[in-house]
């Protein structure tokens, strides 16, 4: 991943190849995981939701959002 422009953009989980970043300002991106061709734009928001901070799934893990192959996060979606 390159970005060509200064950016506040927070990017943490495990994330497939082939990660697209258009205009990714303002964005938070913090995903369980994510298959591969993940595409997202600016002012999005991916994140647990702030009721379930104790949930936790089957593996043990706090429950972060998960992608599937081949997705596009559009402008100013917001993904918990």
């Amino acid at each position: 991943m390159s970005l060509y422009k200064k950016s506040n953009l927070e990017l943490a989980g495990n994330i497939g190849k082939g990660l697209r970043i258009n205009h990714g300002q303002s964005s938070v991106i913090i995903l369980n995981k994510s298959s591969d061709n993940l595409a997202v734009y600016q002012n999005v928001t991916c994140e647990r939701n702030k009721n379930h901070t104790n949930k936790i799934d089957n593996s043990g893990l706090i429950c972060f959002p998960t992608c599937g192959e081949n997705v596009t996060i559009y402008s100013g979606a917001v993904v918990v």
